[in-house]
């Protein structure tokens, strides 16, 4: 079956995405666990992992179908519900909107990152929370070193020790 938006593959050092067609390196030894949300209206829950060591860290890539002019909507998505100022940045040979933000309370200092990209008709949204600010940038890192391909390839960029993410969801193509 045709890939959709869900449909990618995880191991210990990568996610490799079937239907985009991208490849997000992964903090070795962070000690991630899955994590998969319901969607919701016309958002897609595409990854997530997450980790508890040094206070909860999260990593979140969604997708929503565009609704107007796709920069528009990046930039919207990278600011956030805090409507946070954005910037754009070069990834992979892309454009994307990105926003930072820090917030302080009795838990730690929460750190906060959004990346947002227009592609295939979607926003592609990669959200960071981590009270664990040596996470938090090797988590930056690896959505900075994102990289770009024909998303037929993906299972052979996968590599053999991957395994299909999220692994029981339903409608999402078994690898051949």
């Amino acid at each position: 079956p045709a890939p959709i938006p869900e449909t990618g593959y995880v191991s210990d050092s990568r996610y490799v995405n079937a239907f985009f067609g991208f490849l997000l390196p992964l903090p070795q030894d962070a000690g991630f666990q899955d994590f998969v949300l319901p969607p919701l209206g016309n958002s897609h829950s595409i990854f997530g992992v997450q980790t508890q060591r040094k206070g909860l860290t999260a990593l979140k890539v969604s997708a929503t179908k565009s609704s107007g002019n796709p920069t528009d909507d990046a930039s919207k998505a990278a600011a956030g519900v805090k409507g946070a100022s954005v910037k754009r940045v070069e990834i992979g040979g892309k454009e994307f909107w990105k926003s930072e933000s820090e917030d302080d309370s009795r838990a730690g200092t929460m750190h906060t990152l959004i990346y947002a990209i227009p592609m295939s008709g979607y926003t592609l949204q990669f959200i960071i929370v981590s009270f664990d600010g040596k996470l938090a940038k090797e988590l930056r890192h690896s959505i900075e070193s994102i990289t770009f391909f024909d998303p037929t390839q993906a299972k052979v960029l996968a590599g053999s020790n991957a395994r299909l993410f999220p692994a029981k969801a339903e409608g999402v193509a078994t690898p051949t």
